[in-house]
């Protein structure tokens, strides 16, 4: 049975000629497109999703499928949204491994926020959400 990903990367929409538009989520998907390429991580796990819009997080809440990890990349213009939405996700679902990692994640984060079970910080993120979902596999 595959294990739920998703991954978040929530930003503002930009207005661009009266429509909404949003920055392509390059760095969730650059871990996931570099995890991807080894035939384990697809046996076990499952992208569901790469959220990228800013929707209310009860909305948000009720979209997600029995999540097994969910993946934060935090910058400064997303930290509290993303810290929101986290901790309603652990409390819905609190087996969930929540992760978050990118430049706003810090030791004093995970200090700070009980729901939080692990954070990346600096070095070759690609690789470190590697060894993570290693980690968490039956094949480690």
């Amino acid at each position: 049975m595959f294990k739920n990903i998703y991954l978040f990367q929530p930003q503002y929409s930009v207005e661009v000629r009266k429509e909404d538009n949003y920055w392509l989520p390059y760095s969730v998907a650059c871990l996931w497109s570099y995890c991807s390429q080894y035939d384990y991580i697809n046996a076990y796990y499952n992208l569901k999703d790469i959220i990228f819009k800013r929707e209310h997080p009860e909305k948000l809440l009720e979209k997600l499928d029995n999540p097994y990890l969910c993946a934060f990349s935090c910058y400064i213009w997303n930290e509290k949204y993303c810290l929101t939405v986290a901790k309603l996700i652990k409390n819905k679902f609190p087996k969930c491994i929540i992760e978050f990692g990118g430049p706003q994640a810090t030791i004093k984060m995970l200090e700070e926020n009980s729901f939080i079970d692990c954070i990346m910080l600096g070095g070759d993120g690609e690789q470190d959400f590697l060894d993570l979902l290693t980690r968490c596999s039956p094949v480690s």
